[in-house]
């Protein structure tokens, strides 16, 4: 009779694990969105997406996994894993079953050679556009909302089992890595508005450097906030919300702005002990 060694059982216990593992995979239930990789950082999924700019040269070329995977070093299957995120969230188009970044990627990768720190900040505006930034970021006007929060949100939006936590997770760090939200304490708010261009002044000056537009077209200082105002950012949220002058504002969304803003700025500054309560009605609601 053979006699076994402990090394083997120690080998077919790796074996049930990894054929374990493969089946977990495989039996997940299906989602509605397309979810980041759990087999790689979102610091490694970004430089998977840098590389794929790389192997695409000026010429924009549409590159294969094996393409990319000579640049990054990386197994072809790493990159495969990558691409449906990519795809659907816009970083990638799909070309005869070969992939050409955006050109807010290729605007990144030359950013990141420079400032690799901030560089994903060029990919804001693809962001933007996705699926769990236009889910959350209402919600963020609202009020901040914790990661758990943020994830359940997000897990209802993708029909996204427990399982799929940290995946939903790396949605946020999405978010955050492109300065659309900031994370602080483990709440999550929503940055400032996007900084622009000044338009040129009417007498043809150019107004001040240290004047911002935000994208309601309200004018506001640099330095922490569009309005120039040291307020709670749920606060400076809400007022970014303004349209500018000689923009229209409906007087039904007005209403509901003034009844948020009432409501907001009691959580903000009310306690346990001392509450006021503000009503604001508009003309032929019941007082």
């Amino acid at each position: 009779m053979a006699e076994h060694k402990e090394g083997d059982f120690d080998a077919a216990k790796k074996a049930e694990a990894r054929t374990t593992a493969r089946t977990a995979r495989t039996t997940r239930p299906k989602l509605n969105k397309a979810l980041p990789t759990d087999r790689a950082t979102v610091l490694k999924q970004l430089g998977i997406l840098r590389a794929t700019t790389a192997a695409s040269g000026p010429e924009r070329k549409p590159v294969s996994n094996d393409d990319v995977s000579k640049i990054a070093s990386l197994h072809p299957g790493t990159i495969s894993v990558c691409n449906p995120f990519f795809l659907e969230s816009g970083l990638l188009t799909r070309v005869k079953l070969q992939n050409v970044p955006c050109e807010e990627a290729f605007a990144y990768a030359d950013r990141y050679r420079w400032d690799g720190e901030k560089a994903a900040i060029k990919l804001a505006p693809v962001i933007r556009k996705t699926w769990f930034c236009t889910a959350l970021l209402p919600k963020l006007a609202f009020r901040p909302l914790s990661l758990d929060e943020a994830v359940a949100f997000l897990a209802e939006e993708a029909g996204a089992a427990p399982e799929y936590k940290d995946q939903l997770a790396m949605l946020v760090e999405y978010l955050r890595i492109t300065g659309i939200v900031s994370v602080d304490g483990g709440m999550i708010t929503a940055s400032d508005a996007e900084v622009t261009p000044p338009p040129p002044a009417l007498d043809g000056n150019a107004p001040p450097a240290n004047q911002t537009h935000n994208k309601n077209g309200g004018q506001g200082e640099t330095g922490g906030s569009n309005v120039g105002l040291n307020l709670d950012p749920l606060l400076l949220a809400l007022l970014e919300k303004i349209p500018g002058r000689g923009q229209k504002w409906p007087a039904e969304k007005r209403l509901r702005w003034f009844k948020t803003f009432a409501m907001n700025v009691s959580q903000v500054y009310d306690d346990d002990e001392t509450t006021v309560e503000l009503i604001i009605k508009g003309v032929g609601e019941q007082q």
